[in-house]
């Protein structure tokens, strides 16, 4: 058995002496989620180059999802305490009560059978699970800005070192004029004379010798260059800062900079630049800020599409796998809000067991496994008074290889409620191994004895699921939609530079924001035109009414393509009916609330009954902007462009004159 690894989130990287951060971690077991139900204490080994540093205890009240093997090893204060910035590798030691775990599906066939599998209640032993069984995962302590410490180089202005200049020179004008010899003999004191009278004017003597001054001698690249000696107010640049000579050592005086020159002369004109486009006073209030899309994409299930096949369990459950125990159930004491319901009631599992299997469907998209991809699922669940205590409803999201052999999961569980209420279950956010090829969702049951139902199983494409809706496409294939995240995608990028005002603004050469042409509103609107749409049904009839109905689960999607002035079709409207073989039964498509003077509907619309197959194909017509189509029977019009031999050629679509 191979034990696995992960960082959930990729960060594996923390600053030095940063204890806010962690890192979250996943352990599986060959390629699914490692049940933690047993495990009475879990333990985060380090160590680097030089062996083991330390060892880190996670508290195991933090573990708040045990079956899915994730754990949270907070980065605080006592790691930082033992580590230093370098690199370090890890292991999770697990130690468990026992090998069996409550919410594993270890005894679970292939074929979705239970082997008996069970465990002394007074064995002791404890034992060691150690992750991960190849190679440890490692993490990084990079150093922060307070490892290194830098210096700050002086600038000084030029006045600045024309005050420091003088300075030294009157500091050695000073210096010169305290040098004196020796000290002569005293001589003899003479008699004092006769003040004279004071004497004329004497004239100007002559203009003495400059005095020794600043003398700039080259400039060099670095300091060890400059000469070991120079005269006093030699000086040398190095790179931008000035060294001179003073007190038979050189001083590095800062860079010389001097005040900001005049402006230059204004230049000659250019030659006359080409003619800008005509500016348009546009009003900035009708343009959205890219939050405000945002919150409404995140707000809307645009392109949310339920990819399980038959969700309502109709015609006997087709598509479904049941295993013993299951049953399908549309009495009102076990059906919510109307719709059928699938029933369990199995006893003795000690582990968990197969209840139902949906019909395994191809991944969203083209096929390619995306890592970054995620798939959500929910469900309504009742679990009855008469279960026993240890009784557990599981929910699994099921990753298949090509083989249909199961390569990775995710899964959840609700236990009794005193008050049998209808429970939401949900898995959100299940990443796609590698490998995939198809996914679908299964329940198990574990317990002395489960009894209960669940209804309306929805599985999607991205990290939440909204409310309920049916498989809108049946079999079709699910890799024309464009999901939220797309849309989501798409308007961000369209509004990436948009212009954020409240005034009005005139652009005379287009309205572009850093040079990148800004989105308008009208730009956006296009984008929401051209999604996919759901129809009302009110749009939606049959003839004769007096004995045939449309079904509230009758899905149809529209998309408009305004290039070639074509409304795209796709769906299945479900009829209800009492006639008989021989009479006929006609549905019309009203189109009046999109487009006026709809003139042409491409190729053939297959009727089905509840089975798999098109029975026969059937044309249409066009009257009073309505698409008709004619059966000879109940069951469901599935809305698609087919070849004589029932083949999908291109979609369906009618085309139209203006949109309303």
């Amino acid at each position: 058995m191979s034990k696995e690894l992960y960082f959930t989130d990729g960060n594996n990287e923390v600053k030095y002496l940063d204890t806010t951060a962690s890192f979250n971690l996943a352990i599986t077991q060959d390629g699914s989620a490692y049940d933690l139900t047993n495990a009475t204490a879990i333990d985060v080994k380090v160590a680097n180059d030089t062996g083991y540093v330390f060892d880190k205890s996670i508290d195991m009240a933090t573990i708040k999802q045990p079956l899915a093997g994730l754990i949270t090893m907070p980065v605080d204060a006592e790691v930082m305490n033992a580590l230093v910035p370098d690199d370090y590798t890890i292991e999770v030691w697990v130690t468990l009560s026992s090998l069996i775990t409550p919410g594993s599906q270890e005894g679970l066939t292939d074929d979705g059978s239970t082997t008996d599998t069970t465990t002394s209640t007074t064995d002791t032993t404890t034992y060691n699970a150690i992750f991960p069984s190849d190679d440890p995962q490692g993490f990084t302590i990079t150093e922060n800005v307070m490892s290194d410490s830098g210096d700050v180089i002086p600038v000084m202005s030029l006045d600045a070192f024309q005050q420091e200049f003088d300075q030294l020179k009157t500091d050695l004008t000073n210096k010169v004029a305290t040098l004196q010899g020796p000290a002569g003999k005293d001589g003899e004191n003479g008699k004092d004379g006769a003040t004279g009278p004071q004497g004329p004017q004497g004239i100007q003597g002559p203009k003495g010798d400059t005095g020794q001054g600043l003398e700039i001698k080259g400039k060099v690249d670095t300091t060890s260059q400059l000469p070991a000696t120079a005269s006093e107010g030699d000086g040398y640049l190095v790179a931008e800062e000035l060294y001179i000579w003073t007190n038979n050592a050189w001083k590095d005086c800062g860079q010389i900079q001097g005040p900001a020159g005049k402006d230059g002369a204004t230049g000659p004109q250019g030659p006359q630049g080409p003619a800008g486009k005509d500016g348009t006073q546009v009003d900035l209030s009708n343009y959205a800020t890219q939050q405000q899309l945002a919150a409404k994409a995140d707000a809307d299930s645009i392109g949310l599409v339920n990819l399980i096949y038959n969700s309502q369990y109709s015609n006997s459950g087709d598509g479904w796998k049941l295993y013993p125990g299951a049953y399908y159930s549309d009495s009102d004491i076990s059906s919510y809000n109307g719709s059928l319901g699938l029933g369990f009631s199995k006893a003795g599992n000690t582990v968990s067991a197969p209840v139902a299997m949906s019909k395994p469907m191809p991944l969203v998209g083209d096929g390619t496994v995306i890592p970054t991809d995620v798939y959500s699922a929910r469900v309504k669940a009742k679990i009855y008074s008469d279960s026993s205590s240890d009784t557990k409803f599981i929910l699994t999201i099921a990753f298949l290889d090509s083989t249909s052999t199961r390569i990775g999961y995710r899964e959840t569980f609700v236990t009794p409620d005193t008050s049998e209420d209808w429970q939401d279950v949900k898995v959100l956010g299940a990443g796609v191994p590698t490998g995939t090829s198809n996914i679908q969702i299964q329940f198990y049951t574990q317990g002395t004895l489960a009894h209960g139902m669940f209804v309306n199983p929805m599985l999607v494409k991205g990290p939440v699921v909204g409310p309920y809706q049916p498989d809108t496409i049946g079999m079709a294939d699910v890799t024309g939609f464009a999901t939220k995240t797309d849309v989501t995608t798409a308007i961000s990028a369209a509004t990436a530079n948009m212009v954020d005002s409240s005034k009005a603004t005139n652009f005379t050469n287009g309205l572009q924001s850093g040079g990148v042409d800004v989105a308008t509103a009208a730009d956006l609107k296009s984008i929401e035109d051209s999604a996919w749409r759901q129809l009302d049904n009110k749009y939606i009839s049959t003839k004769p009414t007096s004995n045939t109905t449309i079904s509230s689960n009758t899905v149809i999607l529209y998309k408009i393509d305004t290039g070639n002035k074509r409304i795209y079709l796709q769906g299945t409207i479900l009829i209800s009916s009492n006639v008989t073989n021989d009479l006929s039964t006609s549905v019309s498509i009203d189109f009046s609330s999109i487009a006026k003077t709809i003139s042409y509907a491409s190729g053939y619309y297959a009727l089905q009954y509840w089975g798999n197959s098109p029975i026969s194909l059937y044309g249409s017509s066009i009257l009073n902007d309505k698409l008709t189509m004619t059966s000879t029977n109940f069951g469901s019009v599935s809305i698609a462009d087919l070849s004589s031999s029932n083949q999908p050629s291109t979609a369906a679509y009618v085309t139209y004159d203006e949109l309303v």
